[in-house]
């Protein structure tokens, strides 16, 4: 920030960086942002700027130091495991609470003793660090009656290893502590839910198909109109460290047909669509960090640094990062991003260059569609054939 102490009229200024101009400006105007994109990863630099009197320089501001961001490892070693005997057994979410506590959601079929496939799925499973345990959550099997059923679950957000809700897509929503199911909730306006996220316990945001946004706060549903029925894919909020505000992002279309799209903000009750120019009509998830990186991906991965202003979003050219449908995409900072999607395909941004792990992961066929990444490790979850599909990256 830059302030000139008296009422002189002459304005012109210099920024330097490491002692070598970077910038001379004359009566810029207010709020002018500098944007200098020529650093090395992992370095200190440190700024000053100065006023001129001619082509001399007078007094100074204090130095200002920052320091880049360090990349993130492409270093990752991969393992699959499968999950299920058949009868079309898939995972649609994954939360990793720790490195050694993820649970996975979908469903999942087992042979019984004489080669039956069982037709209660589990539709939960838990990896402790060294192996998966399959987990039947119980959904009413009609809402306001007392029998139950282990429906497949579509969603899953966890705050903690005692605190994980998981959706059905009847709409319903069950609460896990870590060791059993403590609540099952009905939604009284039920739809079909694709996706959840919390800003906590007592905050739950759903999303699905009509175009329908759920918000679940103190005990009770409240329907968010969108304004749109396309189906909600995605919803993913975090709090801006400028504003201490939570943004809540939503996107949606139909993943198999050109039928149009939609990019929505989430602020309390009120819903506001976004600047989609640049987008496919194709979308399936979105991820982001605000003020600073905002990515959808479906037909390709697309990005932007903010979403003020009707500024298009920019998208890769097919095949510099991936040439398949990208379903999920989530992250942990800025330079440490994941996207996965069909055939397989695992990509990865450092923070400078993105790495394709297509051929390299284990599975050639099937597709992931969901993702994510906390600390040294990776988990993605989907299907390949008639079998749940879990990759497990690890980073030493």
């Amino acid at each position: 920030r830059v302030r000139f102490d008296d009422t002189v009229q002459q304005r012109s200024w210099r920024l330097t960086r490491d002692g070598q101009p970077l910038l001379t400006l004359a009566q810029a105007p207010l709020d002018t942002v500098v944007l200098d994109d020529s650093l090395a990863v992992k370095r200190t630099y440190t700024y000053k700027a100065y006023r001129l009197s001619g082509t001399a320089l007078t007094d100074s501001t204090a130095p200002l130091q920052a320091t880049t961001l360090d990349t993130s490892s492409h270093a990752f070693l991969w393992q699959i495991d499968s999950l299920g005997d058949g009868n079309s057994s898939v995972l649609y979410d994954v939360a990793i609470v720790n490195d050694t506590l993820t649970y996975a959601v979908g469903e999942m079929y087992l042979r019984d003793s004489t080669g039956q496939l069982d037709p209660q799925a589990y539709n939960m499973a838990r990896w402790n660090g060294q192996r998966w345990q399959l987990i039947r959550i119980q959904f009413y099997t009609i809402c306001g009656q007392s029998s139950r059923t282990p429906y497949p679950a579509s969603s899953i957000f966890a705050f903690g290893a005692n605190d994980v809700w998981v959706t059905s897509r009847g709409g319903q929503i069950a609460r896990w502590d870590g060791t059993t199911q403590t609540a099952t909730i009905c939604n009284p306006d039920p739809f079909v839910i694709n996706k959840i996220w919390g800003e906590n316990p007592n905050s739950i945001w759903a999303v699905g198909y009509g175009g329908r946004i759920g918000h679940y706060t103190n005990s009770t549903w409240q329907r968010i109109e969108s304004g749109t029925t396309l189906p909600m894919n995605d919803i993913w909020g975090a709090r801006n460290p400028i504003s201490g505000e939570t943004e809540v992002l939503a996107v949606g279309s139909y993943v198999n047909q050109n039928q149009g799209k939609i990019l929505l903000r989430i602020q309390n009750s009120a819903v506001t669509p976004l600047a989609d120019s640049g987008l496919p009509s194709n979308l399936s998830g979105l991820w982001f960090m605000p003020g600073r990186r905002y990515y959808v991906v479906g037909g390709g991965i697309y990005q932007k640094t903010t979403l003020e202003g009707s500024s298009a979003w920019v998208g890769y050219a097919p095949g510099i990062v991936t040439s398949y449908y990208t379903n999920s995409i989530r992250g942990q900072g800025i330079n440490d991003v994941v996207a996965v999607g069909a055939f397989g395909e695992v990509v990865h941004w450092s923070g400078l260059t993105w790495r394709n792990y297509i051929g390299t992961t284990g599975l050639g066929n099937g597709s992931y569609y969901a993702v994510q990444v906390r600390g040294s490790l990776v988990i993605a979850v989907g299907l390949v054939g008639n079998r749940a599909v879990v990759l497990r990256g690890n980073r030493n």
